[in-house]
């Protein structure tokens, strides 16, 4: 099936070089859904899918972090008021 692509050396380092590409993206996919939706606890989540993203607990649990986080700037926007505030 791949071997017009196989069967030259050319294309065997074509095949290794885009799967790892690919694989390296799936291990990087919560860091850089965090930084893309600028997360306000984006080192955490960068550190924690380095560090423990080889195992697959670690890697669910930076996911998860990296879709529930909210952004700064959601944050900023919502401070909570003091009694008597009306916002306008």
């Amino acid at each position: 099936m791949m071997h017009w692509l196989m069967g030259t050396r050319h294309g065997a380092i074509f095949v290794v070089f885009f799967g790892v590409l690919v694989l390296l993206v799936l291990y990087l996919t919560p860091s850089l859904l965090a930084w893309t939706q600028n997360a306000m606890h984006l080192r955490g989540i960068v550190l924690c899918n380095l560090l423990l993203g080889w195992t697959v607990l670690g890697w669910l649990v930076a996911l998860v972090w990296a879709l529930v986080d909210g952004s700064r700037d959601a944050a900023r926007d919502t401070w909570p008021q003091a009694e008597g505030e009306h916002q306008e």
